[in-house]
């Protein structure tokens, strides 16, 4: 298999928004590779190795939720799903088939950056993220603390949690034991009416985080 280390795959049938999303690809320093289908997307998998790929969902052909699952299945590339109806319910789908993120459309190219660069970090794992994320996550914590009726600690556990930090980082940064975290990160999810973090996390970017 040939090595496309500096390259990340577009899988996109709309000539103006997949040329979009190369500018993107190549204003971060890498080259595009382009496919309007998921089965056109798959060959390229077959004979090169990428650094990311980029997902449509409504493709002709194989839908993009069934290539999201073969790739996860078959490739180690990171996923980034681009969609027109990203809500909460398919962010979390996208995530439990193997996404690293979701960036929706119409994209702000600036976010859409924010986006791809992080899920090229390798222990990138949240759905939103942007330069300046923690200033986000602060102002949407006091909207969650209000909205989830949160403890002063709930919502510091929140504000670490939303910006991807380990129990272990949060305990560390709270002075705290890593079971008081996990007690409160439970507490969390049901508060949140969530069932795992990750949806946790998909949730809040998605109420609070704009």
């Amino acid at each position: 298999m040939v090595s496309e280390s500096g390259s990340i795959l577009v899988i996109d049938d709309h000539p103006k928004i997949r040329a979009g999303l190369v500018r993107l690809v190549e204003e971060l320093g890498y080259t595009a590779v382009e496919a309007d289908s998921v089965e056109s997307g798959l060959e390229a998998l077959e004979r090169a190795t990428f650094r990311l790929v980029l997902l449509d969902l409504l493709l002709p052909g194989m839908h993009g939720f069934d290539g999201l699952r073969i790739i996860h299945e078959k490739f180690t590339v990171p996923v980034v799903v681009i969609s027109g109806t990203a809500t909460v319910e398919l962010a979390v789908a996208c995530m439990k088939r193997g996404a690293r993120d979701v960036i929706p459309k119409p994209f702000d190219p600036d976010v859409a950056l924010e986006l791809i660069r992080a899920a090229l970090e390798p222990t990138s794992a949240t759905f939103v993220r942007n330069d300046n994320r923690s200033e986000r996550a602060r102002d949407g914590v006091r909207r969650a603390t209000s909205n989830w009726t949160l403890s002063p600690r709930q919502a510091e556990v929140l504000e670490l949690l939303v910006t991807g930090a380990a129990n272990r980082t949060i305990a560390d940064s709270l002075k705290c034991a890593e079971s008081t975290v996990e007690m409160h990160v439970t507490t969390l999810l049901k508060k949140s009416s969530t069932a795992q973090r990750a949806e946790l996390v998909a949730r809040f970017w998605m109420e609070f985080g704009t």
